[in-house]
């Protein structure tokens, strides 16, 4: 009983934390070893999960995240609802488990940094370097080897949007640099080989270190 107790418990942390998961992830994660086994496990703990179907090109079947009484049973404030970014939620959890459910990794974290903001004045003041304060939200942050890896999910955003953030990393990755006393590393994950290239083309431009994926390509 007490093992049973345990095991829901985990289960319900678990779905906690991805906010969104289907049964594959939580196979992964558990190590339950084959779909029956997290089927039968997920049928036992259904009075904890509220339960929605996805169909897209990425991700298909059913996707379960916590109801009022999971979230008490385990004492968690995450009031999760559906929305529109349930497939970019659970393609984020790929990538988390892709790389063995890494402890420090955040998502959506405010990188804060500084530029400097040169503007000529006219007159006997001359010139002022004004250091102005910035930041940016990669969708998930976690450390490998020790580096900040940076992680964008690129799902439905659209290329010209691409092209806007990465310019937003050209300029904040040479000051985080400064600031942690190592560059650390983009890896961008995108539906297509199309993107991946314009991906990569865009990187190259920009001179940043960064390494881009297809979700096909997760394991």
């Amino acid at each position: 009983m007490i093992k049973t107790q345990e095991r829901t418990e985990l289960i319900l942390q678990i779905i906690d934390r991805l906010d969104f998961a289907t049964y594959k992830q939580i196979m992964k994660i558990m190590d339950l070893g084959c779909y029956r086994n997290v089927t039968r496990v997920i049928k036992q703990i259904t009075e904890y999960l509220n339960e929605t179907y996805i169909h897209s090109y990425e991700i298909k079947g059913k996707v379960f995240y916590l109801n009022t009484s999971g979230r008490k049973l385990i004492g968690s404030t995450n009031e999760v609802k559906q929305n529109q970014q349930i497939v970019h939620t659970l393609l984020r959890n790929e990538v988390f488990i892709q790389y063995g459910c890494p402890e420090d990794w955040a998502n959506e974290v405010k990188l804060e940094y500084e530029v400097e903001n040169t503007n000529q004045i006219i007159g006997l003041i001359g010139s002022n370097s004004i250091q102005q304060n910035k930041y940016i939200i990669p969708d998930a942050v976690f450390r490998q080897n020790n580096v900040l890896q940076l992680v964008e999910i690129d799902h439905t955003r659209h290329m010209v949007d691409n092209q806007k953030k990465l310019s937003r990393y050209a300029e904040a990755i040479p000051q985080l640099k400064k600031k942690l006393n190592h560059t650390p590393i983009l890896k961008i994950y995108t539906t297509t080989e199309d993107r991946k290239k314009k991906w990569k083309d865009m990187c190259e431009k920009k001179a940043l270190i960064s390494e881009v994926y297809t979700f096909s390509e997760i394991k």
